[in-house]
């Protein structure tokens, strides 16, 4: 099996091919071929698997250098990302009420103080878009908790995903060179390579719900 972007019904080979052209969503095909072309298709694809594992084990190797050097006197490091919108149900509901559930946008976040110090952080909002101005918001409501906790800290290393709706685009690199001045405490940010952004914050959002 292998997932990849649909092909076009006159590049189907075979009844066992499954291909489904949706809006160019991937979907997962069942290609049946010789070893050699396995071999083949491995070598066409080995550079860009070559390049995505050193950029990956670059980038984690960073954020744990940075989680390893955070102190309350100095830098935190606050890792972030959105949990899925949540139903909000009320017990021995009418069956009605399932078609217009209210529902909550949970924004969770992990804070390396020190080795031994974290924090978990959810943020429940009826703001229900995932986009850089809830990221701004919360990060104004998280950065004020914090200093009030440790009001010595000097700097916050953001650790997040690299999901171009909410994080890694050109307004949240501009929140961003503005953090000194709307929040009065400098930031750097670090953007994780696809599909390798989650880990703690995941756990915080399943407990949330």
């Amino acid at each position: 099996m292998i997932w990849r972007p649909p092909q076009s019904s006159s590049q189907n080979s075979g009844e066992n091919d499954y291909v489904k052209s949706i809006n160019n969503k991937i979907v997962l095909q069942r290609i049946e071929n010789s070893v050699a072309d396995l071999f083949e298709e491995i070598d066409l694809q080995w550079h860009k698997f070559l390049k995505h594992s050193f950029t990956t084990t670059q980038q984690f190797g960073y954020i744990k250098q940075i989680k390893q050097e955070a102190s309350e006197q100095d830098s935190v490091v606050l890792q972030m990302d959105f949990s899925e919108n949540h139903n909000l149900l009320i017990q021995h509901e009418v069956m009605q009420a399932n078609w217009t559930a209210a529902q909550a946008a949970i924004f969770t976040a992990h804070v390396t103080v020190n080795k031994n110090k974290h924090h978990s952080i959810a943020i429940i909002s009826d703001y229900l878009s995932h986009d850089v101005q809830f990221v701004d918001a919360a990060q104004g409501v998280i950065v004020d908790y914090l200093r009030g906790l440790y009001p010595s800290v000097k700097h916050f290393n953001y650790v997040s995903h690299g999901a171009a709706q909410h994080f890694k685009n050109n307004k949240s690199i501009l929140n961003l060179t503005y953090h000194q001045s709307d929040f009065d405490i400098p930031a750097s940010w670090t953007f994780t390579s696809t599909a390798h952004g989650k880990r703690l914050i995941d756990g915080i959002g399943a407990t949330t719900l």
